[in-house]
């Protein structure tokens, strides 16, 4: 019989019992498509474990090792002492990373010094790939100033080669320039330089606050093209096809900012900043995100998004108030406690809850202005109104896993998420919940004391009327009051222009929505009425509700707050006369500087 060279060699399979210090290299050079490699690795790991610990060969056994065995290793890496080897002190660190352990990016480039270079250079390429440090360049200043000095200055530019210098090249650099999103210039400068076949970039100080810079591609030229002939409305069809097609998160940030740009030019004249666009490959260090909200006023900006820095927020707060912000950040909502400066993903996708809160009220409103007179429509009227009521009970019963160790809080929401009640939520439903609008207002030192309401009433619902009046008879009415209440549709804001009050109660629909076009400055009545600093409290509805149970909550309300009850303890009793506690009760919010 004869042998063919196409047979697999013979590999010896070892156990625990025959595993030697010569065969457990004789695994370790094994190649990975070996028959039985993974158990000889598995078999080499129980032998080092019972009978050698040695923090070396582990290290190489987790490179061969597969996901699982990984794991294990790396417990067992965990309790070894590196301290006699600096390499294999890194070789940690790098497993540490590879596993999802956050390192300490200074401390093991120090350590990289005190290795050899063969050994330095394979940790770099490592970290490299996980972005933790850049790749090795040098900067060779250029003579030729490449912008327009009366428009924008400049401290230095750059050119940034590679250092392995091979060919002599001539290019031609030809940055392009978006002046006040009409005036399209260009500048051609050559350079001869020397550089390697791999492509440069360009980095430029430059002293001016608001501006953009993005790396100029096809879509980007076609972006350009438009714009330098005016087609604004052709454009943002363009940018919303870009959108819908883009699988690339950055390029999407990119086209984003450039749409909620041009919405404003092509629709409502206002100040915009500059904008710069360069050919070169620009990183994504080099992108200047966030710009484009600079000239903004802070109290309409808010939080845009969790990338801003909360230092201002936090000055203003005192340390020890129970103040949360809330934030979206990839869909999933988080919360930032201001008093510790700690940040909580509660892995909630507040988009998706956001979504079918919008489909469940416009379910709402479409059986709010249904009409109906007969018997039977009227019934399936309120069998519609409680199954909706029963529906959003079940969208807000998700659990927060977050502890709020005060009964009292205040929480500023982000722009994305204002609509949305998350006082009614299981977590915080017990509590007294206020809404901050923003950074600017801080608390006060005082708490409003509801000694003895008196109201001021401004109704325009016949129904209400009634109800109202019959109410009044209870209580006396003065002129001279910090409270005023008003029943009736919308926010009043016609009959309330002229008033100066410090305690607002709006009982009408959607009263105290604030309305967040991207883009756009977002608007609002609490919003006007809390850049009065006499304005402290302001309760009103999200959305919109029926009469008859806003009117009755309203009565109840400020019927509690007379009496002398706790501001939560009115609340809750109010909502109890609700016959829609989520439909309708679950729109009630607060608006306040201060805790109540």
């Amino acid at each position: 019989m004869q042998y063919t060279n196409d047979r697999p060699p013979t590999v010896k399979m070892f156990t625990t019992d025959c595993m030697t210090k010569e065969t457990l290299r004789t695994v370790l050079n094994l190649k990975r498509n070996s028959p039985g490699f993974a158990e000889q690795i598995r078999i080499a790991y129980e032998f080092v474990i019972k009978h050698m610990n040695n923090p070396k060969i582990l290290l190489g056994l987790w490179e061969r090792a597969d996901d699982c065995l990984k794991k294990k290793i790396f417990e067992s890496l965990k309790i070894l002492d590196f301290s006699n080897n600096i390499e294999n002190l890194i070789m940690f660190d790098v497993i540490k990373l590879k596993m999802g352990d956050a390192i300490d990016k200074e401390t093991i480039l120090k350590k990289l010094n005190r290795t050899s270079e063969k050994f330095k250079l394979k940790i770099e390429n490592i970290l490299i790939k996980h972005n933790i440090v850049k790749k090795n360049r040098r900067f060779i200043q250029l003579n030729t100033y490449l912008l327009n000095h009366e428009q924008i200055s400049h401290d230095k530019v750059y050119k940034e080669i590679k250092p392995n210098i091979l060919i002599l090249k001539e290019k031609e650099i030809i940055p392009e320039y978006l002046m006040k999103s009409q005036d399209f210039t260009r500048r051609n400068t050559t350079d001869r330089i020397k550089k390697s076949n791999d492509t440069f970039s360009i980095q430029i100080d430059q002293k001016t606050k608001n501006f953009k810079i993005y790396p100029t591609d096809n879509k980007i030229q076609q972006i350009l093209n438009f714009l330098k002939d005016g087609n604004y409305h052709k454009l943002i069809r363009y940018l919303k096809k870009m959108l819908s097609n883009t699988n690339d998160n950055k390029e999407y940030t990119l086209f984003q900012e450039i749409y909620s740009l041009i919405q404003r030019i092509a629709q409502i004249p206002s100040p915009t900043p500059q904008i710069f666009y360069f050919t070169d490959d620009w990183k994504s260090d080099f992108i200047l995100r966030y710009k484009l909200f600079d000239t903004f006023d802070h109290k309409i900006r808010d939080f845009k998004n969790s990338e801003l820095d909360f230092k201002f927020f936090r000055e203003k707060i005192s340390s020890n108030s129970p103040v949360y912000l809330f934030y979206k950040r990839d869909h999933l909502f988080h919360i930032l406690d201001i008093s510790t400066n700690m940040t909580f993903n509660t892995g909630i996708d507040i988009d998706e809850k956001i979504y079918q809160l919008n489909i469940l009220l416009m379910k709402s409103r479409e059986t709010i202005t249904r009409k109906v007179t007969k018997n039977h429509e009227i019934k399936k009227w309120w069998q519609d109104r409680y199954s909706l009521d029963f529906e959003l009970k079940n969208l807000l019963q998700f659990n927060i896993d977050y502890k709020f160790p005060s009964e009292k809080i205040l929480i500023c929401l982000d722009d994305n998420l204002t609509d949305f009640p998350f006082e009614n939520t299981k977590s915080l439903r017990d509590k007294s919940v206020i809404r901050l609008t923003c950074s600017e207002h801080f608390l006060d030192e005082n708490i409003i004391k509801f000694d003895k309401i008196n109201i001021v009433t401004g109704v325009n619902v016949a129904r209400t009327e009634k109800r109202v009046n019959e109410f009044l008879k209870k209580y006396t009415i003065k002129k001279n009051t910090d409270i005023i209440a008003y029943f009736g549709h919308g926010n009043g804001q016609n009959l309330l222009k002229n008033c100066e009050y410090s305690i607002y109660m709006i009982f009408g629909c959607s009263s105290v929505r604030i309305i967040n076009i991207e883009g756009f400055k977002r608007i609002g009545y609490p919003l006007e009425l809390l850049q009065n600093k006499n304005v402290k409290i302001i309760i009103g509805c999200l959305w919109d509700v029926t009469d008859t149970d806003i009117d009755s909550f309203g009565l109840k309300f400020i019927e509690k707050l007379s009496s002398g009850s706790e501001f939560k303890e009115a609340l809750t009793a109010a909502k109890d006369t609700l016959r829609l506690k989520y439909l309708n009760g679950a729109s009630i919010v607060c608006y306040s500087k201060m805790l109540l």
